[in-house]
């Protein structure tokens, strides 16, 4: 898979862009056992009111994906948040599952896609230090840091004093289902899955074969559970029960 500006594309995504956004693919992309069957063109419109995934991909298998991204300038930090969420989106076969229109468990899709960005931001803040795509960037490493600590340690975004994930989300559950754009609750339960994936990236593979299913939560991790290839079984094991979810396998090495 790689990054090109969309032909149609405006001055925004300029080759520094592709760059960046090949460098920022590259820290989840390198996970996965199966490549991603299309490349991805994007294109820049600052004035669109959020990021989109146009899935006119699929016609043909090959055919690139489109992401819209509304960063501009030389903001790294937005435009790798921003990609990273969309590129999350094409990995879990989002236009899919977006056929049920009113799927009530696209809530955690989302969580998944901001878990995937703020993934991507502390990995490129830290190999930056030492290794960015260009000397001149190393600089950038920085702005990626504070960006990322920002988003992990707004207020709205803390689970409240003495609960667990689980036992605030039983409470969240309805209002998510009903609402799937709930974006801070959906940075609680990125927060609370991103050490399980930092410590076991190969778990980006399990993304790829999310359920289109209206189940309640808890059956919903128990049906991906049973779609996911042998592989991956141990790790929706131990992600199951992050939500105390009864595990169906054995604790990961």
């Amino acid at each position: 898979m790689t990054v090109h500006a969309s032909p149609d594309s405006e001055n925004g995504i300029t080759p520094d862009v592709i760059t960046l956004l090949n460098d920022v693919e590259s820290h989840i992309v390198q996970y996965l056992r199966r490549p991603v069957d299309g490349d991805i063109m994007v294109c820049s419109d600052p004035d669109a009111p959020h990021p989109l995934t146009r899935y006119t991909h699929g016609a043909v298998v090959g055919d690139p994906f489109t992401v819209r991204l509304t960063a501009q300038g030389r903001y790294w930090s937005q435009y790798a948040y921003q990609f990273a969420h969309e590129l999350c989106h094409v990995l879990t076969g989002h236009e899919e599952i977006s056929r049920f229109d009113n799927n009530p468990n696209k809530w955690f899709i989302e969580s998944l896609c901001e878990l995937a960005s703020l993934f991507t931001l502390r990995r490129m803040a830290d190999l930056w230090q030492t290794r960015p795509p260009f000397p001149n960037w190393q600089d950038y490493a920085r702005e990626l840091h504070e960006y990322f600590e920002e988003l992990v340690n707004r207020p709205t975004r803390q689970l409240p004093p003495g609960l667990t994930v689980a036992e605030w989300l039983r409470d969240k559950e309805n209002l998510l289902r009903e609402d799937a754009y709930r974006r801070e609750d959906n940075a609680v339960v990125s927060l609370s899955l991103l050490n399980l994936f930092e410590a076991h990236p190969q778990g980006w593979n399990a993304v790829r074969y999310l359920p289109k299913s209206d189940s309640a939560f808890v059956d919903y991790l128990a049906e991906w559970y049973e779609s996911v290839p042998a592989d991956d079984k141990p790790f929706i094991g131990f992600l199951m029960g992050v939500f105390d979810v009864e595990q169906r396998s054995h604790p990961l090495p």
